[in-house]
């Protein structure tokens, strides 16, 4: 009864995620990158305004890795640590190349190394083959 509960109150807060990060308007090519440099350029606000634009990208990739160690909230938490992660080194990206094309292989680091560290090392090339299948199937 108690995990029923448990599983009952996690979905209610995923559900909340998922509105909360539909929520933000996506930005275009031109805002994203003014956005960014603005974010280089240490901008809190800007930093923040494209992290929340790019979240609702990072759900269907953060789906894939369910049920390998952690529950869809850690997911989502680490995927937007990779993603925060590419905003900050999103200067050596391409001009004409979008956030979220270049933050990908960010989101996926962060979030084999989180499930690697929970699972333990083991696991780590059973991970890092599924990562690798994953990738052939976008």
């Amino acid at each position: 009864m108690n995990t029923a509960k448990t599983i009952m109150e996690e979905q209610k807060q995923v559900d909340k995620y998922l509105q909360e990060v539909g929520q933000y308007d996506l930005l275009s090519a031109e805002e994203e990158q003014t956005l960014l440099a603005q974010a280089l350029d240490g901008d809190k606000s800007a930093f923040d305004k494209v992290l929340c634009a790019n979240l609702r990208y990072t759900v269907s990739l953060t789906a894939r890795y369910k049920n390998r160690g952690l529950s869809l909230l850690q997911l989502f938490e680490v995927s937007k640590q990779g993603l925060a992660n590419a905003i900050m080194a999103s200067a050596s990206k391409s001009q004409d190349e979008r956030l979220i094309t270049f933050a990908l292989p960010f989101i996926r680091q962060a979030i084999v190394k989180k499930i690697r560290e929970v699972r333990g090392a083991t696991s780590y090339m059973m991970l890092q083959r599924m990562t690798q299948l994953d990738e052939k199937e976008m």
